[in-house]
């Protein structure tokens, strides 16, 4: 997990990159139920797509309602996560703290 971190706080260096980190104590965790991803297409007549997995299944959700959902659900996460050079120092208090 250690070379993980590292590489995390590597990558968070590029220009196109921007990590935060969601504090472990924040309540915003209570909202997340695993990963997903928002799938954005160039073309405006192609509809978003949300990507979330489970230890059991793969699901894509293309209805707007459900698209509208996780899209305001990330923008909260967002909001709540550390700014980019607060979530660096979380994860390198993590690294430290594993030495």
């Amino acid at each position: 997990m250690k070379a993980q971190l590292e590489a995390l706080v590597e990558d968070s260096r590029q220009s196109n990159v921007q990590l935060q980190v969601l504090p472990q104590n924040d309540p915003m965790n209570a909202c997340l139920f695993g990963p997903f991803v928002i799938m954005s297409f160039p073309a405006s007549s192609e509809t978003d797509i949300i990507y979330t997995e489970s230890p059991t299944s793969t699901l894509y959700y293309e209805e707007t309602a459900d698209v509208d959902t996780y899209t305001t659900l990330f923008r909260r996460l967002n909001m709540a996560a550390a700014n980019v050079s607060n979530s660096r120092a979380l994860i390198l208090d993590a690294i430290k703290e594993m030495e």
